[in-house]
């Protein structure tokens, strides 16, 4: 039972992880970029479905160059390190 609590927190941190960097990244872009970015019904269905790998997508359709692919790149991985993380230390309490 203990793989299963894992497995949901981890795919809810990883979930939340990529809301907020993709909240946090519209709220800090100007209106020219902002009309390329999803509405949020889409967003919000393309993190449910791809998860983080909505999120080079999402940097490559705003900035449409080689720093939206390196921004997505950073993004994911810093979705990877942060659920690496929790996950470790829910393992660690856990077990």
């Amino acid at each position: 039972m203990s793989e299963v609590v894992l497995f949901v927190l981890g795919w809810i941190v990883s979930t939340a992880t990529t809301f907020g960097i993709l909240i946090l990244d519209e709220r800090s872009m100007g209106d020219a970029l902002l009309e390329r970015a999803w509405p949020p019904v889409s967003r919000n269905a393309a993190v449910c479905f791809f998860g983080p790998l909505a999120l080079p997508v999402h940097f490559i359709r705003t900035r449409r160059n080689v720093v939206g692919i390196l921004l997505g790149v950073g993004a994911v991985a810093i979705v990877a390190i942060v659920s690496e993380l929790v996950g470790m230390a829910l393992e660690a309490v856990v077990r």
